[in-house]
């Protein structure tokens, strides 16, 4: 990596370093640009040739959550007999956990990133790695989907990719309601996850009639 580049990429780590433990400390809308600035010490417009905004800042910051999200432990795989699904279920549960104990910061992800709030937020080069950390997730867990077929856990004429993608809008609808929607009542955002987990597996449809 060149000189310039090294320098580019330090700065803009120091900008989106210091939007984090501002917007933590005084949140995200009491958080002026100038003040990003002054504390990542460059100038506002500087902070403006990397970032269209705080939107934008919020939006990369996105990505990284989405990419420890897509750092799937290898339930595909498995351990043993350990059940395919139990594994999945087990690593939503820790998931859910994380995001409830930094609930005040999730919230402000959910509302203002473009994966979730569907704002579009951020620049294209980061609508494009949220799209492809994205497509990780789901290859991840269609993999996990494919594995339960092949152990007679999972139906075999279920589309895995399908699958996986309810699997994971089910999970993320989920986390968003608990966190922005008041008429969402206070269970555990681990209970409501397992919750859902419990309709996937399930099914809706009732058994038939004799």
């Amino acid at each position: 990596m060149m000189l310039r580049d090294a320098k580019r990429v330090q700065v803009r780590g120091e900008i989106l370093r210091v939007c984090e433990k501002m917007f933590r400390a005084k949140g995200f809308d009491a958080t002026s640009v100038e003040e990003i600035a002054a504390a990542a010490g460059v100038s506002r417009q500087t902070f403006f040739n990397y970032f269209a905004g705080k939107d934008a800042v919020v939006a990369e910051l996105a990505v990284a959550w989405l990419k420890r999200q897509g750092e799937l432990p290898n339930l595909a795989g498995g351990a043993g007999k350990k059940s395919v699904l139990a594994g999945a279920r087990a690593y939503v549960s820790a998931q859910a956990r994380a995001i409830a104990a930094d609930r005040k910061f999730m919230t402000l992800v959910i509302a203002h990133a473009g994966p979730f709030a569907g704002s579009g937020a951020g620049s294209g080069d980061a609508r494009g790695r949220q799209a492809e950390l994205g497509r990780g997730i789901f290859r991840g867990v269609a993999a996990v989907m494919r594995a339960g077929q092949a152990r007679g856990e999972i139906r075999a004429e279920l589309d895995p990719e399908r699958a996986a993608e309810v699997y994971v809008s089910a999970m993320l609808m989920t986390v968003r309601l608990w966190l922005t929607d008041p008429a969402v009542k206070s269970d555990s955002l681990e209970a409501r996850m397992n919750a859902a987990i419990d309709v996937l597996e399930g099914g809706l449809k009732a058994p038939r009639r004799r």
